[in-house]
């Protein structure tokens, strides 16, 4: 999924009765394996997770809630580790952006080229949009290095530049929907449109970092 330019490889390893495959596929990096999973959900297509594909484990599904761990239970108590929390949480959040924000719910995806030449950096990026003229396109970056920073400057693409064309002398903020404060404007001050088309978008990313970028036209 990562390095194919069309998004034709599919990852399996995320539904119920796999939570134990996946989890052993990046040996137990809950960061990782939250990343994967954010990944499926804001890149979109099909996901299935925590249904449908336990259709047919209904008899393991009733052996794990009469002997196996209960985490949704130990989750309501407050008595899973930290780790598992933070993933919970993090999937949790992605989940509610996947069915409730337009331009996640359908399969339109723009991938977004790096700017400034030399080594391409390892960030997955592209841009989602619900396919409306008015709505602005969300912007995906995703630093695939588990353990280093990722800088890099990209094209906003054809989606995010139609909608600025529409008041590129505007004044625009962006905020982080996936971060700790969704509310909270990233930049220290605003950026004109134009210049956003002239000269690309600037990403810094923490290792396992996702962002999603969403654009706020200022009155």
């Amino acid at each position: 999924l990562y390095s194919d330019p069309n998004f034709a490889i599919e990852f399996t390893g995320t539904g119920n009765h796999d939570e134990v495959r996946g989890s052993n596929f990046f040996a137990g990096d809950l960061l990782a394996y939250g990343n994967a999973v954010l990944t499926m959900q804001f890149m979109g297509g099909p996901m299935t997770m925590l249904a449908g594909d336990e259709y047919a484990e209904a008899e393991k599904l009733r052996f794990k809630a009469k002997g196996g761990i209960p985490t949704l239970w130990q989750r309501r108590l407050g008595e899973l580790p930290q780790p598992n929390q933070t993933l919970a949480d993090w999937v949790a959040r992605g989940g509610l952006l996947r069915t409730r924000h337009t331009a996640l719910r359908g399969t339109n995806r723009e991938r977004l080229g790096a700017l400034g030449g030399g080594e391409v950096p390892r960030i997955l990026a592209c841009a989602r949009s619900s396919g409306h003229a008015g709505e602005m396109p969300l912007m995906l970056f995703n630093n695939l290095d588990r353990h280093n920073w990722n800088t890099a400057s990209f094209d906003v693409g054809g989606g995010v530049r139609d909608w600025l064309a529409q008041a590129p002398s505007g004044y625009y903020q962006v905020r982080d929907l996936i971060g700790v404060d969704p509310q909270r404007p990233l930049w220290r001050r605003p950026l004109q449109g134009q210049e956003l088309l002239d000269r690309g978008i600037d990403i810094g990313l923490q290792p396992y970092q996702i962002q999603l970028l969403e654009l706020e036209r200022l009155p």
